[in-house]
């Protein structure tokens, strides 16, 4: 197969890429991305000196220090109990400070290390494992000085680390054992992630708790693009999940259940920046979720499998300026929402022939919101009812080298409106290597209760939109090798009625269906294993995005090649990958371009003995600013992580 870049085509990222919204969703899956197996040790560590190598450096440019932890490794051995500990370097970055524009721009101050134990103890037929990770990350960065009477700065420290603990009780039933796990992990700037685990047989119960208090800092773009100045931000978060999973006489039942909850503290976007105001953003999220699905169930010469699924979800933003300007008046903004939904799908394999599919899905979705500024409030309710069918066929002709499939969709609004979506592939595989094919699509996106109701003091949503409808076409040809892959393909894409939050003054944004676009182009990627383990993947698109009056579509390069070295064998695996990408409009004016970017990484993994592995992984090596002001994003500059991990269970 064919290994082409991670990311995906540019020309179905246009479609997918709506919008950037911060919530409660997004943080706790950040929140849960960090924290799967990290925290910290108070094991026996013993600390040497810290030695310090100071790089070369300027006055203008700031120094870079970079140096070593080092911490003694300790192994001792007493009756039926063992313990190692290991270290790994960590290092130590100066400031980095420069001159641009008559604006100074800062880079972090960051220490680093990681640390990992494992501890092993039998006693009459109950065995203890304990392993744990220590990573710690201090992190400190001051933001530009934005004129010479206003400066605003800001400062984080987190750490990063992980505890766990698995305990495997063998009893007299070998064959299903109970095991247990509880693990830990500070996220955030200030705050912790645990985690635990309990499996006997087929049945797995796990929970988790997490909270944390984040200050942060990132730069806001006007509808011109430019920044106006660094807005503040201060967060809580709280919350916990639960999950159930068992496989029982070949039926799998899963169940579900999250709460979390966001106290944000908010400065206000204003064009003066001496007008400090003070938000407050409260939100909470709860999910839970229910699939039940049998096992294959045999029927003559086919074999059919079903499955049943119960989702819900709900959740509440409150969002609040209790000070104000001159002449304006403070607001206060809630929205609920509930959204449970209950689907069932059910698939048939044919002899290997043909795969059919078949769903069904029907969801209910309630928002209420309320709004008030000064003594005028405006409290709405609205709800929806959807039903949902699909279907998907796929074909097989000609020993395997022809295959078809077809793909379609119909959303029913009760009350509204029908949208439908629907999909071909056909793709024909030679007996040289060669492989021919084509792909359509068509379709319709309906916009999402905060798109069409949501609003405060700076968002407005749009109860007016229409669905987005987009048009795909792809055709390619392919040829694989052992040792060699190839694939060259080329787009025509349509989008009408493209629904996105624009900027309308420095301090509102609001959702429309603000323009029809078309994207074209190709994309060439190739993959080629030169020796024993040795790779090179390069991958280069070109995509021509346009709206419908001949303005660039924002933020799609027009060029962008990405280049990857890699080796990999039975215990050392590396990749060096980098990407460059030109032609990026900033916004919808004719030719207002960003700077072309350079990015480039280094991941590394090693396996050592005692199921130890060493990570490695650097980014932005090159430190690039070129584009910084195009989003909202924090300051930029290098960063990585190193982690020693042991895996001993």
């Amino acid at each position: 197969m064919l290994g082409t870049s991670n990311r995906p085509y540019l020309h179905r990222a246009i479609s997918t890429a709506l919008y950037a919204h911060i919530g409660a969703a997004s943080a706790l899956v950040a929140s849960l991305a960090t924290a799967q197996d990290l925290p910290i040790d108070r094991g026996a560590i013993a600390l040497e000196p810290v030695e310090i190598v100071a790089a070369d450096g300027d006055a203008d440019s700031g120094t870079t220090k970079t140096g070593t932890i080092r911490i003694q490794t300790i192994n001792f051995e007493e009756h039926s109990a063992t313990a190692t500990t290991d270290r790994i370097l960590g290092d130590i970055r100066g400031a980095k400070v420069r001159n641009s524009g008559g604006m100074l721009q800062a880079q972090t101050v960051s220490l680093r290390g990681a640390a990992a134990q494992d501890i092993g103890v039998t006693y009459r037929g109950v065995s203890i494992n304990a392993l744990s990770d220590a990573v710690a990350d201090f992190a400190f960065f001051v933001p530009e000085l934005l004129s010479t009477a206003h400066v605003y700065g800001t400062g984080a420290a987190s750490t990063l680390g992980s505890v766990a603990g698995l305990v495997e009780l063998t009893g007299n039933d070998a064959k299903a054992p109970i095991q247990a796990r509880i693990s830990g992990t500070t996220l955030g700037d200030f705050g912790l992630f645990w985690r635990g685990f309990l499996q006997s047989g087929g049945h797995r119960f796990s929970a988790s708790a997490f909270g944390d208090d984040s200050p942060g800092a990132f730069r806001y773009i006007d509808a011109q693009g430019t920044p106006q100045f660094r807005q503040h931000n201060a967060a809580a978060r709280l919350g916990g999940e639960l999950v159930y999973d068992a496989h029982i006489d070949g039926f799998h039942l899963a169940a579900f259940s999250l709460y979390s909850q966001i106290d944000r503290q908010e400065a206000g976007v204003s064009e003066y920046p001496d007008s400090y105001r003070r938000a407050h953003n409260d939100q909470w999220l709860s999910l839970s979720r229910i699939v039940a699905e049998s096992p294959p169930i045999a029927m003559g010469h086919s074999y059919a499998s079903f499955a049943l699924e119960f989702a819900y979800r709900s959740s509440k933003k409150t969002y609040e300026n209790p000070t104000m300007l001159i002449g304006q008046r403070p607001i206060e903004t809630r929205l609920f929402e509930i959204q449970p939904h209950l689907a069932a799908h059910a698939e048939w394999d044919w002899a290997s022939i043909s795969t059919t599919k078949l769903g069904v899905r029907y969801d209910y979705q309630r928002v209420e919101s309320f709004y008030k500024s000064g003594n005028a409030s405006l409290a709405q309710t609205h709800e929806r009812h959807i039903l949902s069918a699909s279907i998907a066929q796929s074909l097989n002709f000609v020993h395997d080298s022809i295959n078809i499939t077809v793909l379609g969709s119909i959303d029913r609004v009760i009350d509204a409106q029908t949208i439908g979506s629907a999909s071909v592939s056909i793709a024909y595989r030679t007996p040289f290597r060669w492989r021919f094919g084509f792909s359509g699509a068509y379709a319709q996106r309906m916009p999402s209760f905060d798109e069409l109701y949501y609003r405060t003091e700076f968002i407005r949503g749009n109860p007016d939109l229409k669905p987005q409808k987009s048009a795909i076409h792809e055709l390619s040809i392919a040829y694989d090798a052992a040792s060699f892959a190839l694939k060259f393909a080329g787009f025509y894409n349509i989008h009408r009625d493209l629904i996105r939050f624009v900027p309308e003054t420095p301090t509102l944004t609001r959702v429309k269906n603000f323009t029809d676009a078309t994207a074209r182009g190709v994309e060439l990627a190739a993959t080629w294993n030169i020796y024993a383990g040795l790779g090179l993947k390069l991958d280069y698109a070109w995509t021509d995005a346009t709206t419908k009056n001949k303005t660039p579509l924002p933020q799609v390069p027009e060029h962008r090649f990405s280049s990857e070295i890699f080796y990999k064998d039975t215990h050392f695996s590396c990749a060096f990958i980098a990407q460059y990408e030109s032609g990026v409009a900033q916004n919808l004016a004719a030719n207002d371009y960003a700077d072309d970017r350079i990015d480039l990484s280094l991941e590394a993994s090693l396996t050592l003995p005692l199921g130890a592995t060493l990570s490695v992984a650097v980014y932005n090596l090159l430190d690039d600013q070129s584009r910084q002001d195009v989003v909202q994003r924090p300051l930029p500059g290098r960063y990585g992580a190193v982690a020693l991990r042991f895996s001993p269970f």
